[in-house]
């Protein structure tokens, strides 16, 4: 017989031990329940997760005064559903004109999002308001 899938536990201390090396001093607020999450859903979203949390890093700060961003990542997790929403009070871009080559906003966000069934994710942001990138998957 087959082994049965593997899958990740929904404690998901992954999610403030990324935000710990990726985002310094944000504020991570993670509602874990019981069960598991199957790896195939864990994979692309740990991606995905941590390419929103470095382009915060790198893109937030921009050219703001006094160069300070406030982050906070807030995430449910439970068996039969995720989400994780990183958000940042940085500089913003045009969310309606994500250019193609912006690879690791349509790769490595959206585009692993999308391989996930049941799976995606959306990326609101306005030029001097920030940005919030919203990750979800439903069984």
């Amino acid at each position: 017989p087959s082994a049965p899938p593997r899958r990740w536990s929904p404690r998901a201390t992954w999610l403030e031990a990324d935000a710990a090396e990726l985002c310094p001093g944000a504020t991570v607020v993670v509602d874990a329940g019981g069960g598991s999450l199957p790896t195939a859903v864990v994979h692309p979203l740990r991606t995905a997760y941590r390419e929103a949390l470095r382009n915060s890093q790198v893109h937030a700060g921009g050219l703001r005064p006094e160069g300070r961003v406030t982050r906070c990542i807030a995430a449910r997790v439970r068996a039969d559903e995720v989400e994780v929403r990183v958000s940042d009070d940085g500089v913003g871009f045009d969310a309606a004109n994500i250019p193609q080559t912006r690879l690791g906003v349509v790769g490595s966000i959206l585009g692993n999002m999308d391989s996930v069934p049941q799976g995606g994710a959306t990326i609101d942001s306005e030029i001097g308001r920030g940005t919030t990138v919203t990750l979800w998957w439903r069984r």
